[in-house]
């Protein structure tokens, strides 16, 4: 038989055994439960979030392609702006020199960049629209990273005594969340980017628009003043005109005038001669009859000249 004191201390060692077993027994079960509940839901929310992060580098790739696509429709909006510009500037050159106001004109111009600005503006409110996606996307992946992590810790301080059987399955778990966290960070910077470009592109957008209206209203109000110019000296040649007929007519007057009164000279001169004649007494006529010939003739021919009807009027 043993003495008292070493079956005291067996049955202390036999007890520690036990309590020693019975919580490896704790233990292996709890691992059991983790490895049938825990590690699935832990790897099925890796491969998804991987998958999210896939969808999200080709949203970002998508963004990209609009965005590259937007600047390219932003630019050829410009160069058609430009091209009905100088359409309408030659039209408005090669018309008539009736001046049309600057407002006129921009009546005319301003359906087309308001058209313009507002497809600009449905763009980029669909842009930032999916970028406000994109960055709750992002939001979600990160609380999600957060909660992994958490749930990592909790595994790990619950399983330190059988740190070795869980040691492999953590680390692919940290490489994971360590390779999803510098997606998530490149995700991060290339939405800023994305979002900086976006806002460089509406700058240069709205800045363009500016440009276009200022030297549209520009080049209106010179051509307003051009036409304005060539309307008043269009009017000065027309007085200049008007004047000179109206010295020529005066020129043309005062010669027939003159040759009226020098035509009236003339006969009352003659009639003067003829009416001293036929004064005379009749015997100088009568032994004269060629004077008398003479001035019959002479009376004869005034009549069919007409010269006497003239006088009258």
């Amino acid at each position: 038989m043993l003495p008292g004191g070493e079956e005291s201390e067996i049955q202390i060692i036999l007890v520690r055994l036990q309590s020693k077993e019975a919580e490896n027994g704790s233990l292996e079960s709890r691992l059991n439960v983790l490895e049938q509940n825990t590690v699935p839901s832990l790897r099925k929310a890796l491969k998804e979030i991987a998958m999210e992060k896939d969808a999200a580098v080709v949203s970002r790739e998508d963004l990209s392609a609009q965005v590259r696509t937007l600047k390219k429709r932003a630019e050829e909006d410009a160069a058609s702006l430009r091209a009905e510009l100088n359409s309408t500037q030659q039209q408005t050159m090669g018309s008539s020199f009736v001046p049309s106001s600057p407002d006129q004109v921009l009546e005319k111009e301003m359906p087309i960049y308001l058209a313009v600005m507002f497809k600009e503006s449905t763009l980029r409110q669909q842009e930032q629209q999916r970028l406000a996606e994109e960055q709750t996307r992002v939001a979600s992946l990160m609380s999600e990273n957060q909660e992994l992590v958490l749930k990592i810790s909790v595994l790990s301080s619950g399983a330190s005594a059988s740190g070795n059987i869980m040691q492999e399955d953590k680390e692919v778990l940290e490489k994971q969340l360590h390779d999803m966290a510098v997606a998530l960070e490149r995700l991060e910077s290339s939405r800023q980017k994305l979002l900086m470009e976006i806002d460089n592109q509406s700058y240069e957008i709205e800045k363009l628009f500016d440009m276009l209206i200022d030297s549209s209203y520009q080049e209106s109000i010179n051509i307003s003043k051009q036409s304005n110019g060539r309307v008043k000296e269009c009017l000065k040649q027309n007085v200049e005109l008007r004047e000179a007929l109206d010295k020529l007519r005066t020129e043309s007057l005062s010669a027939q005038v003159l040759q009226l009164s020098a035509n009236n000279t003339s006969i009352q001169w003659a009639y003067a001669r003829v009416s001293f004649v036929l004064l005379q007494p009749i015997e100088i006529l009568s032994y004269k009859p060629v004077l008398r010939n003479n001035i019959q003739s002479s009376l004869i021919k005034l009549k069919q000249d007409g010269s006497v009807t003239v006088v009258a009027q």
